[in-house]
């Protein structure tokens, strides 16, 4: 299952609807993590213009007036969902995956601003990731940075990013490397990643080449953060060889055309390269030879 985290900056605007539904689509996301949705409450509300087709399930934590808020939207065929956790500042929703059973909480997080206000909540988060030795997925909006290097142009706060560190040896989560782009959050010239995607240790070691990316700006001030752990993209398709093709009298001429048919000097293993990818080429191109006709076929 691919995760999805972006702070919207308000669910109000349809075109943010429109911009989620394709960045999920895109990616193959499995569960998004929304925050700022700046509503109280969400009631009535379509949030299908953030899913797209197929059913989904969400659950929400209201804003205080235009403060906070936080969705979590989530495919159904995919998680199961057994409990859920809310606080003012995090939805935790405890669930399986439905297709080998691993238990998954993802904790969904818009941090405050104050210092006493953080450190209330990465105790309560403490006090729950210590439950169970699942596979922990927790991100959101932090509001704060681990080291002075993740912020530009914008004070640095020492002391909140030693508690921040505190809390995030304490839970043993790890961070993928990050792609894309090294901020996640622009305001004029200012520059800082309080945006983040954390897991716990046996997340890393289960799906070692996860990719973890933040994508570009459109519709929120906030990069949104991709975390894949379906690899969909398996490479360059390998060339298909049909049996039938084998009981045709003159394919071995085709084949003897095409490794003849060009000139390559070099190192034995590139000219072995070259030369098959010369008789893919020919063969897949639907080259007739006498009676023998081969052609391309549709790959499923």
């Amino acid at each position: 299952m691919n995760f999805l985290s972006v702070n919207i900056r308000g669910l109000g605007s349809e075109v943010k609807g429109t911009w989620i539904r394709k960045l999920s689509n895109a990616n193959e996301i499995g569960f998004i993590m929304l925050q700022e949705t700046q509503f109280a409450s969400l009631e009535g509300m379509d949030l299908g213009r953030f899913w797209g087709k197929g059913c989904f399930e969400f659950d929400w934590v209201g804003a205080t007036g235009r403060s906070g808020g936080l969705l979590s939207i989530w495919d159904p065929k995919r998680f199961s969902v057994s409990r859920i956790e809310k606080h003012h500042f995090y939805l935790c929703i405890h669930g399986t995956l439905k297709d080998d059973g691993k238990a998954f909480p993802v904790v969904n997080v818009y941090a405050p601003q104050k210092l006493r206000d953080k450190r209330a909540l990465w105790a309560e988060l403490e006090s729950i990731i210590f439950q169970n030795h699942s596979f922990w997925v927790v991100g959101g909006d932090f509001n704060c940075v681990r080291e002075r290097s993740e912020r530009r142009n914008s004070k640095f706060n020492a002391q909140v990013s030693n508690e921040f560190n505190e809390f995030i040896d304490n839970v043993d989560l790890q961070e993928f490397v990050l792609r894309g782009r090294k901020f996640t959050f622009m305001s004029g010239n200012k520059c800082n990643r309080i945006d983040c995607i954390f897991v716990s240790w046996n997340f890393l070691n289960e799906w070692t080449n996860a990719e973890y990316r933040a994508l570009a700006r459109e519709e929120s001030d906030h990069c949104p953060l991709v975390l894949k752990i379906e690899a969909r993209n398996f490479g360059p398709k390998p060339f298909r060889l049909f049996n039938s093709w084998l009981s045709r009298a003159d394919l071995h001429e085709v084949v003897t055309k095409a490794l003849s048919g060009f000139d390559e000097t070099g190192h034995q293993t590139c000219y072995c390269c070259t030369s098959l990818r010369e008789s893919k080429f020919r063969l897949s191109s639907g080259i007739r030879s006498g009676r023998l006709r081969i052609v391309q076929r549709r790959s499923i």
